[in-house]
């Protein structure tokens, strides 16, 4: 047999197209470049031991470039060999060949997204990324202990007040054990407009606005519309502020500054969150409602005077509260 011509040796291939990183179960396709003198290609892929050496656990002779292999975890080398199997090495050992570079890869166990679960009738609404359900004047702690937890994640916090309350407009951003964000939901509480997590004069003036026609809707972010339809009838009307303002008037008699476990104790707070209902399903944005009719310009303006007026007497009464006590 003739020996080693130089001139009869491969020139050396190269993997491409190698990630670094694979999850467990997922398929690796090997490619590599042509080389001339070449009568066919061996696939080695070796696993790396505990102590750092490499162990053979796939080997494919006459192995076609564009091969396909499922891996365990684990740090991966693989190397492609070029085979000219028309002349011997010098010392006819083997048919002339060369070795690509090693190719290394890491096969990770795959990492399961977060799943966020309600608790306590809270909901979680996946269409719309609401979270209902939650009673008026919530912390964030109150809101990890009774009403959403999550398996396989952490929750960061984005508030629309400096209050730090989990009223409407609240951003719960979920994040997986990689601290990656893979989801975001916003709270609504219906009622609450203005995001303090409680419904007052001041809602009930901003529902108003909404109601009368004196402020489009596209003013307004889509949890503080849902927010708005604080009776659930699909319609963002005259009923709602009312609701709201009886809301607001018992809101006076409340002791905004007690612990959670002190307000659920307090039967004017129970009769409060019994007024608007925070368990009904928010209407799907593909099922609007029909739009209530609008009222006559004057009757508007009269209704947005009552409303301010409504919000001074309250405030004024929440002052005198204040000196008085």
């Amino acid at each position: 047999m003739p020996g080693c011509l130089e001139c009869s040796r491969p020139n050396k291939p190269s993997l491409v197209g190698l990630r670094d990183f694979y999850e467990e179960g997922e398929t690796v396709t090997f490619n590599w470049t042509s080389t001339t003198n070449t009568t066919h290609y061996n696939l080695v892929i070796e696993l790396r031991n505990d102590d750092g050496s490499y162990r053979v656990i796939y080997r494919k002779n006459y192995a076609a470039s564009g091969e396909v292999v499922s891996f365990g975890e684990g740090y991966y080398r693989a190397s492609v060999q070029s085979y000219n199997s028309n002349c011997w090495e010098a010392d006819g050992s083997d048919w002339v060949h060369i070795i690509s570079d090693y190719s290394y890869f890491q096969v990770n166990k795959p990492v399961n997204p977060p799943v966020l679960i309600p608790l306590s009738g809270a909901a979680i609404n996946s269409q719309t990324r609401q979270i209902t359900g939650l009673t008026a004047g919530g912390t964030t702690a109150t809101f990890e202990q009774n009403c959403v937890t999550v398996s396989g994640g952490s929750l960061e916090y984005e508030y629309p007040t400096a209050k730090q309350v989990m009223g409407t407009g609240t951003k719960v951003k979920v994040y997986d054990v990689e601290q990656q964000l893979v989801d975001t939901y916003t709270v609504v509480i219906f009622g609450d407009i203005d995001g303090d997590s409680w419904y007052d004069g001041t809602d009930a003036y901003f529902v108003s606005l909404v109601a009368n026609g004196l402020i489009s809707q596209s003013a307004w972010t889509a949890a503080q519309l849902a927010a708005c339809d604080a009776n659930h009838d699909g319609n963002i009307d005259a009923a709602d502020v009312a609701l709201i303002e009886r809301a607001g008037l018992l809101l006076n008699d409340i002791d905004q500054t007690a612990s959670h476990e002190e307000l659920e104790t307090n039967s004017v707070y129970l009769e409060y969150c019994s007024l608007i209902d925070q368990t009904v399903e928010i209407i799907e944005p593909d099922q609007p409602a029909e739009p209530a009719e609008p009222r006559p310009a004057a009757q508007n303006i009269l209704a947005w005077f009552r409303n301010l007026f409504i919000i001074v007497l309250n405030w004024i009464y929440r002052i005198f509260n204040l000196q008085t006590a």
